[in-house]
């Protein structure tokens, strides 16, 4: 048993002798590498900028009032901030603006049936003494009825607000008070033919004709009055 022993071990030290003579002239290690590693160099690219062309200013329209705003031909430039304002402002144009002024114009020559221009004036009908204890006032619209409408007062009071004047007479009655007693009847609109058309005729108690009068195209927020004293 020792001899197989013994003999295992000089086969061991033969191989291994044989391996270092093996590798002992050979074998070369590989060097360690050297930190840091600079990194690689990327190809530098350039880009040509081609020159800038020039870019025509925009010709803004004029939608605005204010003369500070330039217009047309200003140096606004596309990417310009405009100007910031903590006030707000209507610098835009109302383009009824534009005709404005012409139907202003066109609306004091409007024409009626006559071809005569809207009358801005009061009329006086006159001033009376009577025992009478209330008129009866007949009222119409004497040329077209077109939506004239009359509004009454007594001593400054609204009497009827509203009377629309009809082709035909229509009536109504205003109890006087003792002393002074202003009438007044306004023209409360124009109708669609010209301006306010109406026909007004008084009467006392006794049905006796105290006074009539007319007018003719008269405009809006004119009067007709008469002053009576009842005795």
């Amino acid at each position: 048993m020792k001899q197989i022993l013994f003999f295992i071990c000089i086969i061991g030290f033969t191989l291994n002798g044989f391996a270092q003579s093996d590798f002992g002239g050979k074998f070369k290690p590989i060097p360690a590498a050297k930190f840091p590693i600079a990194p690689k160099k990327k190809p530098s690219i350039v880009t040509e900028i081609p020159p800038s062309t020039a870019v025509p200013p925009i010709n803004v329209p004029n939608v605005f009032n204010s003369p500070d705003v330039k217009t047309p031909n200003s140096s606004f430039k596309i990417g310009t901030p405009a100007p910031i304002s903590m006030i707000p402002k209507n610098e835009f144009a109302n383009p009824g603006d534009v005709y404005k002024e012409k139907m202003a114009q066109d609306l004091n020559k409007t024409l009626n049936e006559n071809n005569a221009p809207l009358l801005k004036k009061n009329f006086d009908f006159g001033d009376y003494k009577t025992k009478s204890e209330y008129l009866i006032v007949k009222y119409r619209d004497f040329i077209y009825v077109d939506g004239d409408l009359l509004r009454v007062y007594l001593n400054y009071n609204v009497i009827r607000s509203e009377l629309f004047l009809e082709g035909i007479l229509k009536e109504i009655k205003i109890v006087l008070n003792p002393g002074i007693n202003k009438v007044e009847f306004e023209a409360l609109n124009t109708g669609t033919s010209g301006g306010n058309t109406a026909e007004i005729q008084i009467y006392d108690d006794k049905n006796n004709l105290i006074t009539t009068n007319f007018w003719d195209n008269l405009a809006a927020g004119f009067k007709g009055s008469i002053l009576l004293i009842k005795e």
